[in-house]
């Protein structure tokens, strides 16, 4: 790999570059291409991800390429690219940014089928690629092409691109593990609203910052007939922070069977502290030893007798999971009539908003 000294002209984009590039995970990739077109005029270009083998290019988001070109590149002429990730793959942990005439002749390239039927046809000729790494893991890749009009790739394009590859590439890491947060989250909320094990977070005395359907289910069963509203304050005082089992201290873990609760196992975790809280933050488990029916306990409180058969038609649309806008149109009403309609349930129901009465009509 050459080293490259820049002017102070190019040192000036390339920070504009990567300042550019600070955006939100979801715009990262679209941000890229832009900044590289606006700043360096590199109109052409393709960004893929790419699995760690470079067999599989996949998700690319496009400046200035027709998806229909993707499409062919994708379903036939990506195996003939010189350039294809799995064609330089032993190349590129030396050399991340390669041009066509860095693999291939001018000659071979010229009577090759994939200029001949696939680049010349778009007005294209010059193409390089910037394979982006983490260590010696493959993470993704930029393809940029000119026509024959415009210069080709030199020396200065490779060692730029070089140079921004590392940051690019830096970005893409942080982007993937925040995907993978985000995919992890959204399992653990898909499975704590499915699962029958109560779970809810509260930072002492009363801040619930948690809690699953199962928990309101649950703590609702226990609670006061006299006491409206939440029932976590009620259930946390009485059943926890009475219990001389609880020591409540950073670290604390304790499992009981509880008197008065024969049929519930709690289970509370201490959550460590950090800057963000100053508060105690626990992580408490509510777990059913025998199954009981949440929707035995609506029947028997009569909490729907209150509701007109429109409102009823409602609560089971809500129950299908279905939006206003799909419930008005089920209806043949307006989705004012629908909000209407909603706020009506809340009130006969005693619940504030839409998440709270999902738990009663699921």
């Amino acid at each position: 790999m050459t080293k490259q000294s820049f002017s102070s002209i190019e040192c000036m984009k390339m920070l504009s570059f990567i300042d550019d590039i600070m955006v939100p995970p979801h715009a990262f990739r679209e941000q890229v291409l832009v900044s590289l077109a606006q700043i360096f005029g590199y109109d052409k270009t393709v960004f893929w991800r790419e699995d760690e083998t470079g067999n599989v290019l996949y998700d690319p988001i496009m400046n200035n390429a027709r998806e229909s070109i993707i499409n062919e590149y994708l379903s036939y002429y990506g195996e003939l690219d010189p350039l294809h990730t799995r064609k330089v793959y032993d190349r590129i942990k030396k050399d991340n940014v390669l041009r066509i005439s860095d693999v291939i002749t001018v000659k071979e390239y010229e009577n090759s089928e994939f200029y001949n039927n696939f680049v010349k046809p778009v007005n294209s000729y010059y193409e390089m690629g910037v394979y982006l790494l983490d260590g010696e893991k493959l993470l993704g890749s930029i393809a940029i092409v000119r026509s024959k009009e415009e210069k080709e790739f030199n020396q200065k394009d490779v060692s730029r691109l070089q140079f921004l590859s590392k940051y690019i590439s830096k970005h893409l890491v942080n982007d993937y593990l925040f995907e993978d947060m985000e995919y992890q989250k959204n399992a653990f909320e898909y499975y704590a609203n499915e699962s029958p094990i109560g779970m809810f977070l509260f930072e002492l005395p009363f801040t619930i910052r948690y809690f699953n359907p199962a928990a309101y289910e649950i703590c609702s069963r226990y609670k006061s007939t006299a006491q409206l509203g939440q029932p976590f304050s009620y259930f946390i005082e009485k059943y926890l922070l009475n219990n001389i089992q609880f020591n409540w201290n950073e670290g604390f873990e304790q499992t009981s069977s509880l008197s008065g609760l024969d049929e519930l196992v709690i289970k509370v975790i201490a959550k460590p502290s950090n800057r963000h809280t100053d508060g105690k933050m626990f992580m408490v488990f509510l777990i059913p030893q025998s199954p009981f029916s949440m929707q035995k306990r609506i029947d028997e409180k009569g909490m729907f007798n209150q509701l007109t058969k429109r409102e009823e038609e409602v609560c089971l649309f809500l129950k299908r999971g279905l939006q206003n806008e799909e419930i008005a149109k089920e209806m043949g009403v307006s989705v004012n009539t629908v909000r209407k309609h909603l706020q009506n349930i809340y009130t006969k129901m005693n619940v504030k908003n839409r998440t709270e009465l999902c738990y009663y009509v699921t």
